[in-house]
Parts: structure tokens; sequence; C-alpha cells
């Protein structure tokens, strides 16, 4: 009966905003959402990181329904969980003279199977529907992870995967032509892992682990190599520090998959644990020509990266608090102005319960400081209001020049005008 009620009351939502939604699409066309609000600030209270993706399957679900298969030779048991959030909101959005709201509805359900032989083989999959003005059905993730020798660990399918110990400037696209020198860099070098098919090898060995992945993400029948990227890192630990030398190539220019803007990549990282805190920082460069930059030339590097961050959270006891920040410069060395970019990142929240119930009040902070620009995203969840629900409220306060919500006759115009974007929405998880 539960059920039955809560599915009714979805269908009902999803038609009232997605009508609403339909009737301001066109006046208001940059609403976010209080989930995008609040992204980043779930992960300021996740704790749980991993600096380089395992590539044995851990199945992290809670629960889930168990059942064999008999292939006459082993049975093999199944595992299926899910994981559904379902969002009701309402945005409101103020710049100079304009004001203006909106409703939106979201839902996503992800359904995981995993399958285990043994302790060496195994099959694991994610399957999503989701709901933003239509439904879509996809294949998250398919592969298989496999233990050879007791000593290789080998994972093969469609899988995302993250390198690298940066934790905010982590995956934003740099494989465009940017327009402005201000935009930051991602410090994921296999950020797109998740949107092809991929192959990693992994080998611990002392206080080393090297890692090997080759990775296609086009479409082709028959693909050759030059068709596909392949990346590679040596990760080890000395006097308490994590050291990882990395470096990405993507496909040759003779491919129809070689993008101008993908150079290869090559980098250093290192993180230690002082008092508590994680110190980290980055050092990236895209090669133009390798040759020249093996030569320590100038012209040889495109740009050069350097990120560097502090993470810290205090959670022995309530209030748990804590912050992450990073900055991020990139130096442009054949740009005769504009040589330079720097960008400051600050995430901070705090979590207390008050009456039995969970309230995270988190704000970030993100500043261009050659443009003069940014924006400050507060706001509050809190849990425990209603079962399996949450309720976020926030604002998004962007200053500086931006692209303007408001339409001139040639379109979008560029002011200087603070704009103001309020959300407030219920959340509905459910795990099963």
């Amino acid at each position: 009966m539960y059920s039955k009620k809560l599915i009714a009351i979805l269908l009902a939502s999803l038609l009232f905003f997605s009508a609403f939604a339909q009737e301001t699409e066109d006046s208001v066309s940059d609403f976010e959402s209080s989930e995008s609000i609040f992204a980043d600030e779930d992960a300021m209270f996740d704790q749980d990181v991993q600096d380089l993706d395992e590539p044995v399957v851990a199945d992290k679900s809670q629960g889930g329904v168990v059942a064999t298969v008999n292939t006459g030779t082993a049975t093999i048991p199944l595992t299926f969980s899910g994981h559904l959030e379902s969002e009701l909101g309402l945005a409101y959005l103020k710049e100079e003279e304009l004001t203006d709201k909106s409703g939106y509805f979201e839902f996503e359900n992800n359904l995981f199977l995993t399958a285990r032989a043994d302790d060496t083989f195994g099959v694991r999959g994610k399957f999503t529907t989701s709901y933003d003005n239509n439904f879509d059905f996809i294949v998250s993730e398919l592969y298989f992870d496999y233990l050879w020798l007791d000593h290789v660990y080998i994972t093969a399918g469609k899988k995302s995967t993250s390198w690298g110990y940066m934790r905010l400037f982590s995956d934003d696209d740099d494989d465009k032509n940017h327009e402005s020198t201000s935009d930051t860099s991602y410090t994921n070098i296999i950020y797109d892992s998740g949107s092809g098919i991929s192959a990693l090898a992994r080998i611990p060995f002392s206080v080393f682990n090297i890692s090997g992945m080759a990775l296609y993400t086009g479409h082709e029948d028959k693909p050759s190599y030059k068709d596909m990227s392949f990346a590679g890192s040596l990760e080890f630990t000395v006097f308490h520090t994590s050291v990882n030398i990395f470096g990405r190539s993507f496909p040759d220019k003779k491919s129809p998959m070689y993008n101008p803007y993908k150079l290869p990549i090559w980098g250093v990282e290192a993180k230690k644990t002082i008092l508590g805190a994680d110190i980290y920082f980055q050092e990236m460069a895209r090669i133009r020509d390798v040759a020249r930059a093996r030569q320590i030339k100038k012209d040889g590097v495109d740009k050069i990266i350097s990120s560097v961050g502090m993470y810290k959270w205090w959670d022995a006891h309530y209030p748990n608090i804590g912050f992450n920040i990073e900055y991020q410069n990139i130096y442009f060395p054949n740009l005769t102005e504009d040589k330079y970019s720097n960008t400051i990142f600050l995430d901070a929240g705090i979590k207390f319960l008050v009456n039995g119930k969970s309230v995270k009040v988190g704000s970030e902070w993100r500043h261009y400081v050659e443009d003069k620009k940014g924006y400050v995203k507060p706001g509050i969840s809190i849990s425990g209001l209603f079962p399996h629900a949450e309720w976020n409220t926030g604002v998004k306060i962007e200053y500086g020049e931006n692209e303007s919500t408001i339409l001139s006759e040639n379109g979008k115009v560029i002011t200087d005008s603070v704009k103001y974007t309020f959300a407030t929405s219920i959340k509905l998880t459910l795990d099963y």
C-alpha cells in the first residue's frame, strides 16, 4: 500500500511539474536546481574519497537480493540492489529588473547487478533510468574484473574511473577551444572513461602501484590503436607521502577520432596527511610538441596547470565541521598577453543534529581572479522531516561580468549585475 501511494504521488507530481516547467522554460533557461546548488556540499560531507579507483569490484550497495545461477560446473551468486532519487522543486531568479520562477521534477533510478564466480572473477553492471523532460534508459556501467596470478588486477568494459588527488578541480572538460583563459582545467586525466570502453591493469609491487589504461570512445566496428587513448601512472609512497607520476596520450592525427585540442598530458602529484588534514598538489602540462618539450623549450608546451589544495574534516563529535580549499594557476607560455589564469575554490560545511534531525549547512565559493567574477552558493539541507526525504534550500549569487539571463535582440548579453538564483526542493531517496 505504501509503495502504491508513493508511485501515485511521484507520477502526479511528474505531470504537474513538467507542465509548469514547460510554461516557463522560454523565459528562464539558466535556472540551477537545488541539487546543483548542493552537489559540492554533498561531496564536502562525503569523507570516503578514493585517490585512485580500485580495479576490483566492491559492491557498495546496502543489502540487495541474492539469487544463484547454476552453470552445471559452478553455482554463481547474483546480487541485485538499487538506489532511487527523485526531486521536486521550485526556483526563483532575480537579475536587475527581471524576476521569474520555475518548477522542476527530476527522477533517477540505478539498478546494480553483481555476479562473482569466486575471488578472482566478477561482473558488475549499473543500469540507469532517469527523467528530465523525457525518460531515458542507459547502461551506465558494465564491466568485469579479474585477478591474474594473484598479482595483476584487470578491469575491462564500460566503467567510470577517476585518477588523482584533487577534489574540487576534478571534472571540468579541457578539450574544447576555450574562449577565455580563465576557464579552469580538469585534473582527472581520464575524466571521459565512462563514455567509452576501457581496459585497466594494475600491478602492486612493494611500495609501488603501476597502472595502465587503454580507452576507446568512438563507434568504429574495428578500431585501430591509433583511435585509442592510453594512460599510465606510477604511484608510490616515500616519507609517508603519496606520489603519483602520470601521463596520457590521445588518438593519432591520422585517426577520425583526432581532436586538435586533445594534447598529450604529463604530470606529477603528491599528497600528505599532516595533523589530520590532507595537503596535496598537482602539476600537469599539455604537450604541443613532445620533442621540444623534452628539450624544455616553452614552444613545446601548450599550457601548464598547477593546482594545490587542503582538506580537513573534524568528526570526533557533533557538530562535524570541515572545509576544502583549492587554488589553480594556468600558465600559457606562448601567449603575449593573458599568460596567467588564477582560480580559487572553497567548499565548507557543518553537520549537526536538531531534535534527531540531521542538518547540513554548507557554502561554496569560486572566484576567477583576473576576470574579477565568481559566485557564492550557500545552502541548508535537513533530513528526517519525512521518511526517506531531504529538504534542500539554497541560493547561488553570481557577481562580476557574466552572461546575462536577459535577452537582447542579438541574443544574450554580458552584464556585471548581480544575479540571484534561489531554489528549494524535496528529494526522496531509497536504497533497496
